[in-house]
């Protein structure tokens, strides 16, 4: 009997810890949740916990019977207001009534009237907190204090779930922090001017709102939730584009990944929202200076989650649904015979046969390319412009060009930020931020393109403008070769030299023309021979360009066959 029950109490010892350790472990409870000033009241105690980006959830369905600020009306004005998986709108809200510019509100939409609410799984809820005084020009500016977001599961999420996207009904949880991959990312050190991380962390909180994607989207743009760098209001195009730009540069820096994480985690979440907007047919039609900026966070956020449905959204040649890619192309002849529009007032020079090809921006190219202008000085060329340099480098530096697919969006860049940089301070406010210049000079030349920005020298930046060519009454006249030359050293200028070598069918030298040409400090040059239409290539021959420092006799770029 002794030895029964001592085997008997032997297997109990053996079996007892599974069965312990076979007890699901429960989530915290509460009774209210409150984040960025919201507070959420439920019926009685709920599972809770937060996502990687310290937005909150909850096990449902639960139910709210109050949220504070408390939604109320007085003298015709609706303020804090919620909203239950918001679809993409342009014309309805049910957050204030103030809101301007086409965004009506609208009462059914706004839950927070509709106390207690019962919110079941599958749901993001998003309360406002209103500014209580009516901000002043409500066509411009925003009557949302903050926006905090509390999402609804049938389940626990596990430690490090990024928050699905609040827009649509979608609520699956698809990624973790610990699928970030750090090495898609750059390492590189700060050339100078790099916005401080603690300011960037504070910039990116709080969710940023992707609900209305025309150009009054601004106005539904939370105050607190997208300042812009200088601590101001943040909802414009130009101020939102410069501090995404800031963050996916500094990401790029080389901080250790430690240092990057809180960072990173929410331009990953708000890449996330961004998916969930596109995938439901979200567009961010070009439109002046709205829509920049938002594309490279969704292909930074794809990259570094090796999420390939996330990256298919930034393919331009399937959906080209950013701005930086509907205001972006090549000159063709449509545009040289095209009318301009002048009803406005606005300045639209017209384009020239010489300019075909030419890589050229329009303010709204997709839907109305009579809105296209040659003249630099065309409307909201240097706000769409220059906010984005920025994401053009952070693309060149995680190679990221294949995946963003769309060329004339960064040979663009390459033309404006040439014109650009060594002008800066002629566009004022509108000007290349100081950040994204530094990081342009000193970086641009990284990546996967082959010629263009592929300086072999770090005094030197080098671009290849030979595709800039055509044929004339048959004969082919060509922009070849040339390069666009920028010295950055430590001299007042540097000579620089460039030898052309013809080679015929058997590879033999048989003529060699050569150039100098004098690059002042940070001041682009071109480098040719002649005049830059003169250089006529013989049938049957070969080309090769080679450009070198003067000096010491050093090349500066690879060997450009043509």
């Amino acid at each position: 009997m002794k030895k029964r029950l001592l085997g008997l109490m032997l297997i109990l010892c053996i079996l007892l810890p599974m069965f312990v350790f076979a007890v699901p472990v429960s989530a915290a409870t509460t009774t209210s949740i409150t984040q960025f000033g919201i507070t959420w009241t439920f019926e009685g105690e709920v599972e809770y916990g937060q996502f990687a980006n310290g937005d909150y959830w909850v096990v449902g369905p639960v139910t709210i019977t109050s949220i504070t600020p408390k939604s109320s009306t007085a003298e015709g004005i609706t303020m804090h207001g919620s909203m239950l998986n918001p679809p993409l709108s342009t014309t309805q809200q049910g957050f204030d009534s103030r809101i301007g510019n086409g965004n009506n509100y609208v009462e059914s939409k706004n839950v927070a009237r509709e106390m207690p609410l019962v919110v079941q799984p599958g749901s993001s809820l998003l309360s406002c907190e209103s500014h209580l005084d009516t901000k002043a020009n409500p066509q411009n500016f925003p009557q949302m204090k903050t926006i905090a977001i509390l999402t609804v599961l049938a389940e626990p999420a596990a430690e490090g779930d990024f928050r699905p996207p609040y827009v649509g009904t979608d609520k699956s949880l698809n990624w973790n922090k610990k699928d970030l991959d750090y090495t898609k990312l750059g390492s590189v050190a700060n050339p100078g001017g790099a916005v401080p991380l603690a300011t960037l962390e504070s910039r990116f909180e709080r969710p940023w709102i992707e609900i209305n994607l025309t150009w009054a989207g601004r106005n539904m743009h939370p105050d607190l939730n997208q300042l812009s760098l200088d601590g101001g209001i943040g909802t414009y195009g130009r101020e939102i584009a410069n501090t995404i730009g800031a963050a996916l540069l500094a990401l790029q820096l080389d901080y250790t990944d430690a240092q990057k994480e809180k960072l990173l985690i929410s331009i990953v979440q708000y890449g996330i929202d961004i998916y969930g907007a596109a995938r439901i047919g979200g567009n961010w039609g070009n439109d002046g200076g709205h829509n920049m900026g938002r594309k490279m966070v969704l292909l930074l956020a794809g990259a570094v989650l090796g999420d390939e449905n996330i990256m298919e959204y930034g393919d331009a040649a399937k959906h080209r649904i950013f701005q930086e890619d509907q205001q972006t192309f090549y000159i063709a002849q449509a545009q040289i015979d095209g009318k301009r529009q002048d009803s406005d007032n606005r300045a639209r020079a017209a384009y020239t046969s010489d300019m075909l090809g030419l890589a050229e921006w329009g303010e709204k190219h997709v839907g109305s390319p009579e809105r296209d202008g040659s003249n630099w000085n065309a409307y909201y060329r240097d706000i769409a412009g220059s906010t984005v340099v920025a994401a053009a480098v952070t693309a060149h530096i995680m190679e990221l060009e294949e995946e963003w697919n769309w060329p004339p969006f960064f040979d663009y860049i390459d033309r404006l930020a040439e014109n650009q940089i060594p002008m800066n301070g002629a566009w004022g406010s509108n000007d290349i931020p100081g950040y994204a210049s530094a990081m342009w000079k000193a970086y641009r030349s990284m990546g996967s393109d082959l010629y263009r920005g592929m300086s072999l020298s770090p005094d030197y930046i080098v671009y290849d403008k030979s595709e800039y060519s055509y044929t004339s009454a048959g004969v082919n006249e060509q922009y070849l070769p040339w390069f666009n030359v920028m010295y950055t050293g430590d001299d007042a200028s540097r000579e620089v030299v460039m030898f052309v070598a013809e080679y015929d069918a058997d590879d033999t030298m048989v003529s060699l023309t050569s150039a100098k040409v004098t690059c002042v400090k940070d001041k682009f040059s071109y480098v040719h021979i002649g005049a830059k239409t003169s250089f006529t290539m013989n049938a049957g021959s070969t080309y090769k360009a080679f450009l070198w420092d003067a000096a010491s006799l050093t090349p500066l770029m690879k060997t450009r066959p043509f």
